[in-house]
């Protein structure tokens, strides 16, 4: 289980906080899922079963998973591609300003007050 865990962290070269649908039909194209510490866990339980173990607690495991419904993405560059070329100034802005509402640490009501901009710049 310990080289299972080694592999599986060098396997997620990234975090990806959503998954990101075409709509909320549930026939929806998936362009592409999470892959965050919930998933992790999943992982987990699959391999440990596969390995034998018989996971009997009754209490299920939760977490909130959060969906972006989208056009087709597609690639406008890494990081350094984005953010460290002056021609590129007006996405990196964009995209600052698009994960601002989703950044840590911000007290409840800051969060609250973040996530209503959000819905209301995106969805009205």
């Amino acid at each position: 289980m310990a080289q299972w865990v080694q592999d599986d962290n060098k396997t997620g070269i990234y975090y990806e906080t959503w998954t990101v649908c075409s709509d909320p039909s549930p026939n929806a194209t998936v362009w592409f899922e999470s892959y965050d510490c919930s998933q992790f866990v999943h992982r987990t339980y699959r391999k440990l079963t596969e390995l034998g173990a018989k996971l009997s607690s009754r209490s299920q495991t939760n977490y909130t998973k959060i969906y972006l419904y989208s056009g087709e993405p597609r690639y406008l560059g890494n990081d350094s591609a984005i953010f460290g070329q002056p021609a590129l100034k007006n996405l990196a802005t964009d995209i600052r300003q698009f994960y601002h509402a989703f950044r840590p640490h911000q007290s409840i009501f800051d969060l609250a007050f973040s996530l209503l901009e959000a819905y209301k710049k995106e969805c009205l």
